[in-house]
């Protein structure tokens, strides 16, 4: 299945759509035309009570905002292979006083 983005082809889907090249994931762009109101259509508020973009769909799986879909551990994350990553940082650990 196809993740779809849906917003405007400016402003924050864009932070989407990078992350979703840079996980090489396969997308569709799904236009939402702001200025002519379409993020408060029905069927658009169905996905996104709120009216905001961008809603990031994967399946039944859905997503609201540009940097959620960037810390999300969802379906998305390593090429819609349902995988939890680590979100531990890698090196040497360190306590409150130390580092």
């Amino acid at each position: 299945m196809v993740v779809k983005v849906y917003g405007p082809a400016y402003g924050s889907p864009k932070r989407v759509l990078v992350r979703l090249i840079e996980k090489e994931v396969e997308f569709e762009i799904v236009p939402i035309d702001l200025l002519k109101g379409e993020h408060k259509d029905p069927d658009y508020l169905k996905l996104q009570p709120f009216g905001t973009v961008p809603v990031t769909q994967d399946g039944d799986y859905i997503l609201y905002g540009a940097i959620k879909t960037e810390e999300s551990s969802s379906p998305l994350e390593d090429g819609a292979k349902n995988a939890r990553t680590n979100r531990m940082p890698q090196g040497r650990e360190c306590g409150a006083k130390e580092c």
